[in-house]
């Protein structure tokens, strides 16, 4: 078993680690959608609209054992009208939340389940101006298990 495997599988293992905290909060978020307000679009517009640090990260960790595929970027890449269009979209999921029928909560738990591509893409374009956010903290964690 060489250093390359163990790596490997310490990958797949956080990130079904992750996968499965991930689906736990998706879950009972669920029953906080219960209520008459969508709670978690207006989570997903905070994300979107303060675009917190912490977000790359986890999401970065959730796809840990999933090879990013090298595809050509575009030359240039427009943060902000990524964010506008992500913002229309989570609230007209809003608007459809305030029926009966749920539709953030399994839009997030099929994310968290089955990891699309189209969802790591999104968010890469989402912060493509704040890329460093992502390496350093990668960099941290790689330097506190550094002995």
């Amino acid at each position: 078993m060489s250093l390359i495997d163990t790596t490997e599988e310490v990958a797949i293992q956080e990130a079904k680690s992750i996968q499965k905290k991930f689906t736990i909060v998706m879950a009972c978020l669920f029953f906080v959608e219960i209520m008459p307000l969508p709670f978690t679009a207006f989570i997903s517009l905070y994300t979107v609209r303060r675009r917190p640090d912490w977000f790359p990260d986890s999401v970065q960790r959730l796809y840990a054992d999933i090879p990013a595929t090298e595809e050509k970027k575009p030359v240039a890449v427009d943060p902000a009208a990524t964010k506008k269009k992500c913002t229309l979209t989570i609230i007209s999921m809003m608007l459809v939340d305030l029926g009966p029928i749920p539709l953030t909560i399994p839009v997030g738990l099929y994310i968290v389940r089955r990891r699309p591509k189209w969802f790591r893409n999104v968010v890469a374009r989402l912060y493509a101006d704040k890329t460093s956010i992502a390496g350093s903290t990668a960099n941290k964690r790689v330097r506190l298990y550094d002995d």
